[in-house]
């Protein structure tokens, strides 16, 4: 979602999934390291019913304490070490889609192979033949 709305001024959602780099009164582009935040707090959410950030305004959440651990209580415990990755206040320290995968996967006792091969398959289904793309490129050049 990042990806596709990095040339973007404006941003959607409630503050509470919003990473706290993305600040209302500033111009902003931002990475794919936001969804990871939001996800964070999906799965938090999933685990405690709760919002470990709370605030009506990214500022608000910006005050809160930034190096606060997150616990869990009981099976949800499992999720502790990556739900601390994934709501890293420091987009740099945070850690990336793939890695967040790689964490599920090991909790899972699943190869990250199985999964990956599994999206370029649904890639592949979506996806044009690259034969398709370059007569299209050629024919809107001809038209042109």
């Amino acid at each position: 979602m990042a990806q596709l709305l990095s040339s973007s001024k404006s941003y959607v959602g409630k503050p509470s999934f919003k990473a706290p780099e993305i600040n209302s009164s500033e111009e902003f582009s931002y990475s794919t390291q936001v969804d990871v935040w939001s996800l964070g707090v999906i799965l938090y959410y999933m685990c405690s019913k709760k919002y470990q950030y709370q605030g009506k305004t990214i500022a608000n959440i910006k005050q809160q304490d930034q190096t606060k651990h997150i616990l869990l209580e009981g099976e949800q415990k499992v999720f502790e070490p990556l739900l601390n990755k994934m709501l890293q206040f420091n987009p740099a320290l945070r850690i990336d889609a793939h890695q967040v995968l790689l964490e599920l996967c090991k909790l899972n006792n699943e190869p990250l192979i199985k999964h990956l091969e599994i999206e370029e398959e649904k890639q592949s289904l979506h996806s044009p033949p690259r034969n398709v793309v370059a007569n299209t490129r050629r024919l809107q050049l001809w038209c042109d």
